[in-house]
């Protein structure tokens, strides 16, 4: 558990360091666009709040390996953003150290956390 808390921290200041270099990138579930538009959000908007909530997120989970995409790992957040528990899942390509972070997931959380996330309170 503290080997994926730290490995939980170093992706949080990866995601952190792509995003102010431009390179982190939206590859939205349909879910999470559905959201977004109904909100009438901007993507860019929805990246950056993301992004400046990691720090105080109050659960999360991972690393886990993407279903689909190698070397590459899940990190997911429960966020407390404007004054509602949010999903986020960012992905986080291991094998390139310039790039391929992705925001996957950002919505209104479905569910609370569980034992499976790790509290950061």
């Amino acid at each position: 558990m503290q080997d994926d808390k730290l490995k939980t921290e170093i992706a949080k200041l990866r995601i952190i360091a792509d995003y102010d270099a431009g390179r982190l990138k939206p590859a939205f579930h349909k879910k999470t666009t559905d959201y977004i538009r109904s909100q009438g959000l901007t993507y860019q908007l929805v990246i950056k709040e993301a992004v400046s909530h990691l720090d105080t997120c109050r659960y999360s989970r991972g690393p886990s390996p993407h279903h689909w995409k190698k070397d590459t790992e899940v990190y997911e957040f429960l966020e407390y953003i404007d004054s509602l528990d949010m999903y986020v899942k960012f992905s986080v390509n291991i094998s390139s150290p310039d790039g391929g972070t992705q925001l996957e997931s950002y919505h209104k959380a479905e569910k609370d956390a569980d034992e499976t996330w790790q509290n950061n309170n």
